[in-house]
């Protein structure tokens, strides 16, 4: 997916003085995770549902492993569940986690050629994580 205009972008005629402070403050001290370094809706969507109720930091080599193992939607689509809940396991993550995950690979892969869709239609993915998506792949507010 085309990544849109950045928040920088949007930041006008919305109190630029605070936005710009915000986003310096966020270059000097924001944490820097590589699923935020790509944006794309698939690796997004892997570390909403790892994230959730779960420490970012916990998640890293969970989430490094899946960029491994499955780089792509319809790798992580053909992937078995017991791999699936292997790569999950150390966080203890359950049998829901991993059937999400598996869908969620499924759905990706089902709106592939489907330029835009909606975000919180993909298993596993709340109002909350939507938005994040939408914001960081597609620049959406």
């Amino acid at each position: 997916m085309q990544r849109r205009s950045g928040p920088k972008e949007r930041a006008q005629g919305i109190d630029a003085d605070r936005v710009a402070r915000l986003l310096a403050w966020y270059e000097r001290h924001g944490r820097r995770f590589l699923w935020r370094e790509g944006a794309d809706d698939y690796g997004l969507v892997v570390a909403e549902i790892l994230l959730r109720k779960t420490r970012a930091d916990a998640v890293v080599p969970a989430y490094n492993e899946f960029a491994g193992g499955s780089p792509t939607p319809e790798a992580l689509r053909r992937a078995s569940v017991a791999e699936i809940r292997g790569l999950v396991r150390h966080l203890g993550l359950g049998v829901q986690r991993s059937d999400q995950l598996k869908q969620a690979a499924a759905d990706l892969v089902a709106r592939e050629d489907v330029p835009t869709y909606e975000t919180r239609a993909i298993a596993g993915i709340g109002d909350y994580g939507a938005a994040a998506i939408d914001v960081v792949a597609r620049g959406d507010a």
